[in-house]
């Protein structure tokens, strides 16, 4: 088990994300980026990976290949476990990843931050060709654009020495540019793409032998691509097309009991609910919505 502290990842000169940050832990490597941003354990697959907050699963339970996300200013903890980790982080082959958020103390304490990365400073995108070196994909022009994240926090002692607080609220905010200009797709598109995120962590110290925590969090994203026409394998811009609009992510609440009734018996009992949803429409240059029904029988 590698344990990083939020003062400790503050010092590493790592992306902000927990991938990179367990991918400081022995035995990671990073995976294919066609799985996207995800670490690989011991040779297991990426797919094959938990992910935990507070002690509650948030593994995307489909595919197994993305998890909900806290905001990364809210972590008082990341632990990285590669192997003989215990029951309670169970339903994974490759590691676990177990996030401790940050919670309230007896002493008032509040903040905020704003990371702004601007287009100048990303990678420029790389256009990619068939073994025979036909152009598949033209991303000459693409631009990762600006992108800002700014968090506000606050914490402290509701009731002294028995309810603790900590809140959260972050929104981030990227514009970017992609073009296809392949023999296939004959579009390209504009992006930007918005989170506003929060969490609230609670900690009721009913007495010295009975805990009670409190956790919720959101992940919600929304995008809007306005998309344009342009000459099959060019990517120039022409005639406005209309909008996609993307949402996913959810919201997650956790209850935990912890109970210390004699020196060598403890018991810990953990409920929690997490969404996480997934859905897309466009609208026309017209202003007409689109919908897609995928229920419609071929016959």
């Amino acid at each position: 088990t590698t344990i990083l502290t939020a003062e400790q990842i503050a010092k590493i000169p790592v992306p902000r994300d927990v991938t990179s940050v367990a991918l400081l832990a022995p035995g990671t490597v990073k995976g294919d980026a066609a799985f996207g941003n995800l670490a690989s354990f011991g040779g297991a697959s990426v797919a094959e990976n938990a992910y935990f907050v507070n002690g509650f699963n948030i593994t995307n339970s489909f595919k197994g290949l993305n998890f909900a996300n806290i905001p990364f200013e809210a972590i008082g903890e990341q632990q990285i476990k590669t192997g003989g980790y215990g029951a309670e982080f169970g339903r994974a082959l490759g590691g676990v990843v177990n996030l401790v958020t940050k919670r309230g103390t007896n002493d008032f304490h509040a903040g905020g931050n704003i990371f702004y990365t601007p287009e100048s400073l990303r990678g420029d995108g790389k256009s990619r060709y068939s073994p025979s070196g036909l152009l598949v994909e033209d991303n000459s022009r693409d631009a990762l654009g600006n992108e800002t994240i700014a968090s506000l926090w606050a914490s402290g002692a509701l009731v002294k020495d028995t309810l603790f607080g900590y809140a959260l609220i972050q929104y981030g905010r990227q514009n970017g540019i992609r073009n296809f200009g392949d023999n296939i797709s004959v579009a390209n598109d504009s992006e930007t793409s918005k989170n506003p995120n929060w969490l609230v962590k609670l900690d009721w110290n009913i007495n010295d032998a009975n805990l009670l925590e409190f956790t919720g969090f959101s992940d919600k994203k929304e995008s809007d691509r306005d998309v344009y026409a342009n000459p099959q394998g060019v990517p120039t811009r022409e005639n406005y097309l209309g909008t996609v609009h993307d949402e996913n992510g959810g919201e997650n609440y956790v209850l935990k009991y912890t109970g210390y009734f004699t020196d060598t018996f403890t018991l810990s009992a953990l409920y929690g609910t997490g969404e996480y949803k997934r859905n897309n429409y466009a609208v026309n240059a017209a202003g007409q919505r689109l919908i897609y029904d995928g229920n419609v029988s071929p016959d």
